[in-house]
């Protein structure tokens, strides 16, 4: 295969591998720029057009292959953006399974290699990409015995500048590996999904289908590329659907919110999105004086998913930019998870969110009821349902393995072809999770570890197996707990809330942690009353304790999702630091 944009396609290729999409792009529209990064005051735009994408590529590709065989795994240590997107899919044109980690932190080094390591001693990669400023930077800061510099690296400055022109790449097998996604870790130990080349496709035609995508869409995408929404949904769903996309780095919109939205009106940007909580950033952080200049009326479709999508969240971001061109109907709730590849469930384009209000009580018994009165209302946002005829979507009772009847709450079970083949060496915890049946023997399906229901066909997510509080023979959602208590409250600089399910003595105890600022700690008894009252009030239950925190105290996955188990366990081993006292 040559390394200009005007080559051909092989026949190895086809057109149905991502290869073979870069050199598809590359022949039909050579000069089109695909991966363009943000222009801001931190730093000049750079892009990259089809036909230098292609070349670049084939050159990471063949630089690989010349010391790694098909099939090596290989650790992804790039910062996001175009070194990303190169050493990424130039593993992939290699035959290599690519593994998109987070790149180590110069401020944070110790902590940040802990995930790693954990990553290492799983799937142990035969080598790692990185670039030399980070690699550089890397090995100055770690000992010498760090598990890390026992894998050879490579420089991907050095693989960009290598001819790749005349190098064949080896053939696709749509059962093999396209990569391995490590799960966020918010409910249990991260762990490697093994994604396949069918799954990929497959996922990506669904989102191509479900957010109705041309030629003529642009992204804007800040999510961090190692996560499989920045890389599936992010990266590669507008590669598939052969449309631009402009990058921002996530510590771009992390430190200034608006820059996604200055990105979307710079770019005109139609397809843009992220997590409940990036939404709910902007509400917060962007300035009055700050809305001059934005345009979001191109903005067509919003995605929202990966942690439960709050109603309040959609209608506080609407109404706080509709003065600038944003429309509500943009709203695009979703569902998905990685061990799905990344989609499973959406509404129609352009219809925006339905919110459908519930009875708090009858989800806590495990029933989507009418609520009794207001106090009484949850109002859950729909997830949509599933795209297309191959994938079927059923709420089981996780305990018989039953199917629930329309309206109840149960496990969100999942088949069809994005479903990935399992979790990388561990073959038991692969048969549980993604090879189970009902008890009527229909299978196989993915468990997801979701709670949901089905009203009108429509998928509501209720909260997560793992994050369910038993409090007097009741069952709540700790995320609906947290949603209740922070707009209630009004601590100094309020962080997270986690409301937690931890055993002591033999028994099961809720406990509420609550991040405050320092200025809080001087109302830490009304504070806490507070919160206990809100908690009665909404609920019906009382908590066990209350735990006032310093903000930045509670444990956070790399895409900023609280981990409740981990905080659990840090609460009951005495290492979360205590401001004032409980009642």
């Amino acid at each position: 295969m040559g390394g200009t944009g005007t080559t051909s396609m092989s026949p190895r290729e086809g057109p149905e591998s991502l290869l073979g999409m870069v050199a598809a792009r590359a022949a039909e529209h050579p000069d089109q720029r695909l991966y363009s990064m943000f222009e801001s005051a931190d730093g000049p735009a750079g892009s990259i057009t089809a036909a230098t994408l292609h070349r670049q590529v084939l050159g990471v590709g063949c630089h690989l292959a010349d010391t790694l065989a098909p099939g090596s795994r290989v650790l992804l240590l790039l910062p996001p953006g175009r070194a990303f997107v190169l050493g990424f899919l130039g593993c992939v044109a290699a035959g290599l399974v690519p593994i998109p980690a987070a790149p180590p932190s110069r401020a944070r080094l110790r902590q940040s290699l802990l995930p790693l390591a954990r990553i290492l001693a799983d799937c142990q990669p035969r080598a790692i990409l990185s670039t030399e400023a980070l690699a550089t930077a890397t090995m100055a800061g770690i000992e010498a015995s760090d598990p890390l510099l026992s894998i050879p690296w490579h420089r991907l400055n050095d693989a960009v500048r290598r001819d790749g022109g005349n190098w064949v790449p080896p053939p696709v097998d749509a059962r093999q590996p396209a990569f391995l996604q490590y799960t966020s870790g918010s409910t249990m130990a991260p762990r490697g999904v093994v994604v396949t080349h069918a799954n990929l496709l497959a996922n990506l035609a669904t989102i191509q289908r479900a957010f109705a995508t041309t030629s003529q869409d642009h992204a804007v995408v800040w999510l961090p590329p190692h996560h499989d929404m920045g890389l599936v949904g992010g990266l590669l769903t507008p590669l598939h659907g052969g449309f631009a996309v402009t990058l921002l780095t996530p510590q771009e919109f992390v430190q200034s919110p608006v820059r996604w939205l200055r990105a979307i009106t710079q770019a005109g940007g139609t397809i843009s999105g992220g997590p409940d909580f990036a939404y709910r950033m902007c509400v917060e952080r962007v300035r009055d004086d700050q809305l001059d200049g934005l345009d979001l009326s191109s903005w067509r479709l919003a995605f929202t998913g990966a942690e439960p999508v709050s109603a309040g969240t959609l209608r506080a971001f609407g109404e706080r930019f509709a003065p600038v061109g944003f429309r509500p109907s943009a709203f695009y709730p979703c569902y998905g998870l990685a061990e799905s590849t990344l989609f499973v469930s959406g509404g129609v384009s352009g219809r925006g969110p339905t919110v459908t209000p519930l009875s708090r009580l009858g989800l806590s018994t495990g029933v989507a009821a009418t609520p009794v009165d207001a106090d009484d209302v949850r109002a859950l946002v729909s997830n949509g349902a599933v795209v297309g005829d191959d994938t079927m979507l059923l709420i089981v009772d996780p305990q018989t393995h039953t199917e629930c009847a329309r309206g109840e709450v149960g496990e969100i079970w999942v088949r069809g072809p994005s479903v990935a083949a399992g979790y990388f060496g561990q073959p038991d915890l692969s048969r549980e999770r993604f090879a189970a049946t009902t008890a009527e023997g229909d299978g196989p399906y993915l468990c997801t570890g979701d709670l949901g229901c089905l009203v009108d066909g429509q998928l509501y997510v209720t909260g997560r197996l793992k994050d369910t509080l038993i409090v007097d023979g009741r069952t709540l959602d700790a995320h609906d707990v947290e949603e209740a208590i922070g707009p209630a409250i009004h601590a100094d600089r309020q962080g997270l809330t986690a409301a937690l399910s931890v055993t002591a003595s033999g028994h099961e105890r809720m406990v509420v942690v609550q991040e405050v600022g320092r200025a809080a700690v001087a109302g830490a008894a009304a504070l806490t009353g507070e919160i206990y009252a809100v908690v009665a009030e909404r609920f019906g239950v009382r908590p066990d304790d209350v735990v006032l925190v310093p903000i930045g105290s509670l444990p956070r996955t790399t895409s900023g999702k609280l981990r409740r188990a981990e905080a659990a366990r840090l609460l009951l081993a005495g290492e979360l630091r205590r401001l004032g006292q409980g009642l």
